[in-house]
């Protein structure tokens, strides 16, 4: 399958439109048209529209009121941003994954056996060598 356009990720982010099974499963393997979708949902979606209706959470589909999961358990993660700056080698793996309110939340263990639990803007996914 082709990438999915950008004016139905758009669509689905404002409620307009649906995305097929076809198109889920894309968005759930293509990096660059979730960077697209997560983007649109950052600047467009229910946090920066209050008046956008909810949607119905599609199991398993890696959707949930049309944000998108970032990463699953089991993922290999390490800290961005200023938050980084409190963690020593802040590399983990994702142990649990929870949609609270209208976000993701991703529980992290350390390298160190610490855990915590972080938004997806907080993480990047690591390579598979480190």
């Amino acid at each position: 399958m082709t990438h999915i356009k950008p004016s139905k990720l758009f669509g689905v982010v404002k409620g307009s439109i649906g995305f097929d099974e076809t198109e889920r499963e894309h968005l759930k393997n293509c990096e660059e048209c979730s960077r697209v979708f997560a983007a649109f949902q950052t600047y467009f979606g229910e946090g920066a529209c209050a008046t956008k209706k909810r949607g119905t959470s599609r199991l398993g589909s890696g959707i949930e009121y049309g944000m998108l999961q970032r990463f699953k358990q089991g993922d290999r993660v390490y800290l961005i941003g200023p938050i980084a700056e409190n963690y020593f080698r802040a590399i983990g793996t994702v142990r649990e994954v929870t949609f609270v309110g209208n976000a993701y939340r991703y529980v992290v263990e350390f390298e160190d056996s610490r855990t915590d639990t972080f938004f997806g803007f907080e993480l990047r996914r690591a390579s598979s060598e480190v």
